[in-house]
């Protein structure tokens, strides 16, 4: 039983993966939003088509059936140890990269903002009021209920976040705060407080709970890492689309690029070796949301599939896997 679960997922989530990228590819183009709620799909219908065949909603007919997944199972159960080694490497390997990529990372995060020493900072507040303003004018809605308060943070690093589940609060770093113009630093605000436009941390909490109950998946991995760097590109294009200024966000997060890595030194291989996949990764990403952000312009893009109808289409191409 736990096999074919474990298959059926693989499977339902190595289809959801191609698929969101064969349509990305063929049916654009699409908004940075858009493409960011494509790969939302991408990462939880395969748990809610799981979750329905747990409650005994009953699959297509065999004859409608693209994938029969009790013969993948069979075959990996009865496959001897040639294809039961690799399989467990794989999959448990899976597990251990989320293990290290998200739950230490996570929780470091979490821990980080609450030891920083928090003060207010008429500066912040006052862009964060600005900010606010052009938001309205834009007609972009931000969440009701709470108000958002600033606060700046004594850290050494370039720091600016959106912390909080039900009542955020704005942090950045007296090191960031001294470091960007006024316009970088709205571009900075409009950025965070495009986090809470899209759905905020409570959604992001979500996807990574999605993510965590499929740990052993490749697919998953890929589709919630993917999901993460659109989720900022969208961030972007909407803090661009508020503030009217791309450039000031594109040189805002090259100042933090290079302040970042100005003040690593490890001491130890293992701690430069990291350091060093960390430096060349961030680059990379900072790189590409600098691009996108210089090539930015207002429009709309088209889609011939809509949120609802990608959605049908995915999930009725993974039920005929059962």
């Amino acid at each position: 039983m736990v096999t074919e679960l474990l298959t059926a997922n693989v499977i339902h989530g190595l289809v959801a993966l191609g698929w969101a990228f064969g349509v990305e590819r063929m049916a654009g183009p699409w908004t940075a939003s858009a493409r960011m709620r494509l790969y939302q799909l991408a990462l939880a219908l395969p748990v809610v088509v799981l979750l329905l065949r747990l409650l005994g909603v009953p699959p297509f007919p065999d004859g409608l059936r693209l994938v029969r997944v009790d013969v993948w199972a069979g075959w990996l159960t009865d496959g001897g140890m040639e294809v039961q080694v690799p399989m467990t490497i794989l999959f448990g390997g899976t597990a251990v990269v989320f293990a290290v990529q998200e739950l230490a990372p996570f929780w470091q995060r979490r821990r980080k903002p609450r030891e920083a020493t928090r003060a207010p900072d008429q500066r912040l507040e006052a862009t964060l009021l600005h900010v606010r303003h052009l938001y309205a004018e834009v007609g972009v809605r931000l969440p009701r209920g709470h108000r958002i308060l600033a606060c700046r943070i004594e850290t050494d690093q370039p720091t600016a976040a959106l912390h909080g589940l039900r009542h955020p609060t704005l942090l950045v770093s007296r090191k960031l705060l001294n470091t960007l113009d006024d316009d970088e630093l709205a571009a900075v605000v409009a950025h965070e407080l495009a986090h809470a436009a899209t759905g905020g941390s409570l959604e992001l909490l979500a996807m990574w709970l999605l993510r965590a109950l499929q740990a052993m998946s490749p697919a998953a991995l890929v589709a919630f890492r993917h999901l993460v760097e659109v989720r900022e590109e969208t961030c972007d294009a909407l803090a661009a689309r508020v503030t009217g200024r791309p450039a000031a966000l594109a040189s805002a997060l090259l100042s933090v690029h290079d302040l970042a890595g100005s003040g690593r030194e490890s001491v130890h291989l293992v701690d430069r070796a990291r350091d060093e996949v960390l430096r060349r990764a961030e680059h990379a990403s900072t790189r590409d949301r600098v691009k996108a952000l210089l090539a930015w312009r207002l429009e709309k893009g088209h889609t011939v599939l809509g949120p609802w109808s990608a959605m049908l289409v995915l999930g009725g191409l993974l039920w005929t896997i059962g």
